[in-house]
């Protein structure tokens, strides 16, 4: 099997065995196209949701998981400081006015004031990190 993986590792195409005759070969002629061949020795379920390629290694790998609750709780008046993988992008979800607003965090660590009450949804994405969702109470 050959899996095709962009250059941050992103999977995004396979081809399972039997391959083509020349197949490989014309892939690997071909400096433009990213792909590792999947032995029998590697998983042979690929699942670009919660896999990625090693660029450097050249072996797939589980994206990990941001550790953090699903569910916080805050006190009007109140912060809640967290931590995150650096670099990371949140995603403020308004569920009254269904909009987003996207923000970049570079140094890993998000403060949150909790000033008027309701709930609040955010959602944080760092590749390969799997994205994760938590909710902010506010009461």
């Amino acid at each position: 099997m050959i899996v095709f993986y962009k250059e941050n590792g992103h999977i995004y195409a396979t081809v399972f065995d039997p391959l083509p005759k020349g197949y490989k070969e014309a892939m690997e002629k071909d400096k433009s196209i990213n792909f590792i061949e999947v032995t029998s020795d590697m998983p042979l379920e690929i699942d670009g949701g919660t896999q990625y390629v090693d660029v450097v290694e050249k072996v797939l790998n589980n994206r990990p998981t941001i550790d953090l609750q699903d569910e916080y709780n805050i006190n009007v008046g109140e912060s809640l400081s967290i931590n995150i993988p650096e670099s990371s992008i949140l995603i403020f979800h308004d569920s009254k006015f269904m909009t987003e607003t996207l923000v970049e965090c570079s140094d890993g660590l998000v403060e949150l004031d909790g000033e008027m009450p309701d709930t609040y949804e955010i959602t944080i994405q760092k590749w390969p990190y799997i994205d994760k969702t938590i909710r902010i109470n506010v009461t």
